[in-house]
């Protein structure tokens, strides 16, 4: 690196790199919106099955809230993706860019991020744990209460209870392992 680094034509390209990188990263945040519909559309397709009596309401739920596990999952694995990058990217741009940018450009690449969720990826999250929380209480109370209430308890009626505990597991198991990662990264780059 020179003396100076971040000057010059190499600052220029550096920057229009960076302001390139800003815009897909706007319009990923666009395109990523979509794909949080993917719970929604599995619980009205698991509705319609139970109601047309193709599947049961048990199998219904439970296949709903396997959805609603895959989404948390891929928002955990993008979230941590994403801490990741900014890590990695904040530790080029103090290579490329002198500390007066902090006050030009953005103050960010001074210090090392904490890990922490995107908030466009909290609203999927949060969207992916309503829809479970609903389908679990719909189901508690169109098929678990009543079938308690008139001693026609079913074994099955506890699937979609033992998939939402399992996920819940799992997702733990992921976040941790994600924060794990980040934590390692964070250490081999010396900005603890």
């Amino acid at each position: 690196m020179s003396a100076h680094p971040g000057t010059g034509a190499d600052r220029a390209e550096v920057l229009l790199v960076m302001y390139r990188a800003m815009w897909d990263n706007v319009n990923r945040h666009i395109v990523v919106v979509w794909q949080a519909m993917t719970p929604l559309l599995a619980a009205l397709a698991g509705e319609y099955l139970a109601n047309q009596q193709l599947i049961s309401r048990d199998l219904a739920a439970a296949a709903v809230l396997v959805v609603c596990a895959w989404v948390l999952a891929h928002i955990l694995d993008a979230s941590a993706w994403c801490n990741r990058n900014l890590l990695i990217i904040a530790n080029i741009e103090r290579e490329l860019l002198p500390e007066e940018d902090a006050h030009k450009i953005h103050p960010y690449f001074l210090k090392a991020r904490q890990a922490s969720m995107l908030e466009h990826l909290r609203i999927q999250f949060f969207l992916g744990c309503l829809v479970a929380t609903f389908i679990l209480v719909q189901h508690a109370l169109l098929q678990l209460i009543p079938s308690l209430r008139q001693d026609q308890f079913f074994p099955t009626e506890t699937i979609p209870y033992g998939v939402a505990l399992g996920a819940a597991l799992v997702l733990g198991m992921l976040r941790r392992h994600f924060r794990k990662q980040y934590d390692r990264l964070l250490r081999a780059t010396r900005q603890t």
